[in-house]
């Protein structure tokens, strides 16, 4: 049994893997996630030194495991009946990233197969790009019903969405311009992260692996602007 901690958004997460699962945790008080971090290294079992929402996923239900050496994550699918669910885990640098990968590649054994999966440039920017275009067309959609609705005023409310108008009559149309301008600015920074460091995948897997070929990425964007072009005649 290995552990490894790094800092979460509030407080410590925390990670053990041994021959039979994945032990995943969390604490958003410092000083106790210290100390659990303490019993962790000095080889208390999960059971006992981790929080009581901790989360176990049987090596015996992973199908893939995913590792991202651009950004410290480790993804792991699991199959829990007809269902696949993802989990990650976030590491705080490359030392405790690999070790942790490798503990977990070593631990599951031969019948996982390893392949590397480095994304294009392309590839890696299209679900940001998706993010960009959802969260453009939805601010545009409220900032515009609240022109509607300053207009044509009680008559347009009993025409229109109840949850769209009451949005609209909480925010304003600053509010709504405030929101969507930030949700479009952390995406699009997130964007650029992933054009100048693009995911860069270790992939244990069962089975066949195939990645996104140029075929199917020309596709994606073959939708994407199909979208554009739709919202484009929409606006204008």
């Amino acid at each position: 049994m290995k552990s490894w901690h790094g800092e979460a958004t509030v407080g410590l997460d925390f990670y053990a893997i041994g021959h039979e699962a994945i032990y995943m945790g969390s604490e958003s008080n410092e000083g106790e996630g210290e100390d659990i971090a303490k019993n962790l290294s000095e080889g208390i079992t999960p059971a006992k030194a981790m929080p009581k929402d901790t989360e176990t996923l049987l090596l015996t239900t992973i199908t893939r495991v995913s590792a991202d050496s651009a950004r410290y994550e480790i993804t792991v699918t699991n199959k829990n009946g007809k269902d696949e669910n993802d989990e990650t885990m976030q590491f705080s640098g490359q030392a405790s990233f690999d070790d942790a990968y490798g503990h977990l590649k070593s631990s599951l054994g031969e019948n996982f197969e390893e392949c590397e999966d480095n994304y294009s440039i392309p590839r890696a920017s299209y679900g940001s790009l998706w993010a960009l275009t959802i969260f453009g067309f939805l601010t545009w959609l409220f900032y515009s019903l609240g022109d509607s609705l300053a207009a044509e005023g009680d008559e347009l409310r009993g025409k229109k969405a109840k949850f769209l108008v009451s949005v609209v009559d909480t925010l304003g149309q600053t509010g709504v311009a405030i929101i969507g301008g930030s949700l479009m600015l952390i995406t699009a920074i997130y964007l650029v992260s992933r054009i100048r460091n693009p995911p860069a995948y270790k992939v244990l897997h069962t089975g066949k692996y195939k990645a996104s070929g140029p075929v199917r990425v020309t596709f994606n964007y073959a939708i994407l602007a199909l979208v554009w072009f739709f919202l484009v005649r929409a606006f204008f």
